[in-house]
């Protein structure tokens, strides 16, 4: 399992061979704030990183409320859309909705299918196939218009569909754009365009995912209908529907905080209290037990949902989303855990690959600000992922294209502290279609061009962050210098307990604008010999000890870290303090409650002065 870039830890990252961990202080008033919430002084530590200064905010953080949830009128241009609809409804005009391959996409069709079904509406779901390429396109909608469809609304894509925002006019189709995408100066052509960030909006939350946009649609006409508040049943629906725009927000990235967070924290409740069939067979397969998190839908669900359109028909994902039959949830579910399984042998092998033609092409180390590589049987389902994993490896911005004769079609991802936008506008007209996000994107481009993409884009990375465009690593790091904050504070072991830990769940969840909490603990000891786990002998345990009291550890996907540790946790005056970047967590076992630590990053004392990649480690997994 591999997150999207290098490890969120608090605030910053953890990279391989820093030879500095900036580890925050206590935070001034932290105290003070615990005293009123009646936390403790580490709980009002991490809230006033989060900047509460106020005992109110901080409560409504610790305890969000659905009524907190901002009314969907306050969207730009929902009112149009929804009168439309319910022009539709009246009229029985059949609608069709045109939906994304991705999580978010397919969560918020699943969201405005069912409630505009519920509310007696002929509805369509049109989920793309990759192949496709992403949004909206002309021969489906020349399809819709000759089956008599009426009303198309777009999900999470649209706002940059201008050239087929004008073929739907030409064909008589209206248009509702239902997005959250980045915009361009020119707007398409709809009945509406409701989007968070229009300009003039007021919203009180831009960072509203695709799902939640429909959601919010959903919303709107269901109250409309119901004459100012949704019937009971709807009411219930749109409930049981936050399941799934969570879904939809943890996948997609975006901040977990205000309105995000509410959506998340009570979807993620109904997913774990009773989660639709569909989900219930996710869950199964993926082995979860007990309560749901978004780390459970980071790494469990979403990939899952994604393999349906990175291995085959991207309709599938919708279709067990949306059953209600407990047979064929089973059975769909079971095909996409099978395609989740062979998108990890596809997607090592083009790892694999990528990471070669990097070295040959950018040298080793790499002497380039941004990287752009391709090849001719790289799936383009699996190409996102894999430039997540070159940008972790390599601390580079990456694009990536999967060549498919005269086009290539790829994905890009970035660090941090990179506009992948802003450093392509310079070389967009190379672009067939090109449209995303700062952290993430997907392009179409001849293919004889990728050599002049190659030069355009580091030559883009390099002018933002004033860099020369061959930069040597030392360069490239200094610039992402602010990047490299480790820990959210020291902490001793004594300070981890039970009662900090329910206090941690009322933080979560946790996810980007909200990341969990890494602490780091100095003068810990190795306390016996630590042991390998798992069947692949991947994983390792050991046992620390500070102040008398001894703590295990659990180290996912780091079997380096074994031989380290018995080569260097101990000296000839019996064992070496080193310093240990950990996550506080419970672990329920057959009936035992007990406090460990989740293993992030481990160095002994010299590891300050020498960087050396043995003394400093960094979780990759």
């Amino acid at each position: 399992m591999r997150p999207i870039n290098p490890p969120d830890v608090g605030g910053g990252r953890f990279n391989r061979g820093m030879d500095k961990w900036q580890i925050s202080p206590r935070e001034p008033g932290a105290d003070a704030l615990a005293a009123r919430l009646l936390v403790s002084p580490l709980t009002g530590h991490l809230l006033r990183r989060l900047g509460f200064e106020d005992a109110s905010a901080a409560q409504a953080f610790l305890e969000p409320k659905l009524k907190d949830l901002c009314p969907p009128e306050g969207l730009p241009q929902i009112g149009l859309a929804v009168a439309r609809l319910e022009q539709a409804i009246e009229g029985e005009e059949p609608i069709l909705l045109f939906g994304d391959y991705d999580v978010d996409g397919i969560t918020g069709s699943a969201v405005l299918s069912q409630v505009l079904k519920a509310l007696g509406a002929t509805v369509e779901a049109h989920i793309p196939d990759r192949s496709e390429g992403y949004g909206v396109n002309v021969p489906r909608l020349e399809r819709a218009a000759t089956d008599g469809v009426k009303v198309v609304i777009t999900i999470d894509n649209g706002i940059a569909a201008i050239d087929e925002a004008r073929r739907c006019r030409e064909l008589g189709l209206d248009l509702i754009v239902c997005d959250h995408h980045t915009m361009r100066e020119e707007l398409p052509e709809a009945v509406a365009l409701v989007h968070p960030r229009l300009e003039g909006s007021t919203y009180a939350n831009p960072n509203l995912c695709g799902a939640g946009v429909a959601f919010k649609l959903a919303w709107a006409i269901a109250t409309s209908r119901g004459g100012g508040r949704p019937a009971p049943p709807l009411r219930e629906l749109l409930l049981h529907c936050l399941s799934l725009v969570a879904l939809g927000t943890v996948a997609d990235v975006v901040p977990l905080v205000g309105e995000n967070r509410i959506i998340v924290r009570f979807g993620l409740r109904a997913l774990t209290v009773k989660p639709p069939p569909g989900l219930a067979e996710l869950l199964r397969l993926g082995r979860v037990e007990g309560e749901v998190d978004s780390t459970t839908v980071a790494f469990r669900i979403a990939p899952r949902i994604n393999a349906a359109g990175r291995m085959g028909r991207a309709g599938r994902a919708f279709d067990l989303l949306t059953t209600q039959e407990p047979r064929e949830a089973r059975a769909v579910a079971t095909e996409l855990d099978r395609d989740n399984n062979r998108r990890r042998e596809v997607q090592n092998r083009v790892f694999e690959e990528a990471s070669a033609q990097v070295r040959e092409a950018y040298g080793e180390p790499v002497k380039a600000a941004g990287i752009v590589v391709w090849g001719e049987d790289w799936p383009h389902g699996v190409v996102g992922i894999v430039a997540s994993r070159l940008v972790e490896t390599f601390h580079r911005p990456v694009l990536i294209a999967s060549v498919e004769g005269e086009k290539s079609k790829g994905s890009g991802r970035s660090l941090e502290v990179l506009d992948l936008l802003a450093s392509l506008e310079p070389s967009r007209e190379l672009f067939l279609r090109m449209g995303g996000h700062a952290a993430a994107l997907g392009f179409t481009i001849v293919t004889e061009r990728l050599d002049e993409l190659r030069a355009a884009f580091s030559q883009g990375v390099a002018d933002q962050l004033r860099l020369p465009i061959d930069s040597e690593p030392v360069e490239f790091r200094e610039a992402l210098a602010g990047y490299e904050v480790v820990s959210v504070g020291e902490v001793r072991l004594p300070e981890i307990t039970r009662e900090l830990l329910a206090e941690l769940e009322r933080m979560a969840p946790f996810g980007a604008g909200n990341p969990e909490p890494v602490f780091v603990g100095r003068d810990l000891v190795l306390a016996g010999e630590p042991r390998m786990l798992g069947q692949s002998g991947k994983h390792v345990s050991f046992l620390v000890k500070q102040d008398e009291l001894v703590m295990r550890v659990v180290a996912f996907n780091q079997p380096e870290l074994y031989d380290l540790l018995r080569s260097r946790g101990k000296g000839p005056g019996g064992p070496r303090p080193f310093e240990l970047a950990f996550k506080p967590k419970i672990n329920r076992f057959r009936g035992q409650v007990k406090v460990e630590l989740e293993y992030v990053g481990l160095r002994f004392p010299e590891a300050a002065a020498t960087a050396s990649s043995e003394a400093v480690l960094a979780v990759s997994s």
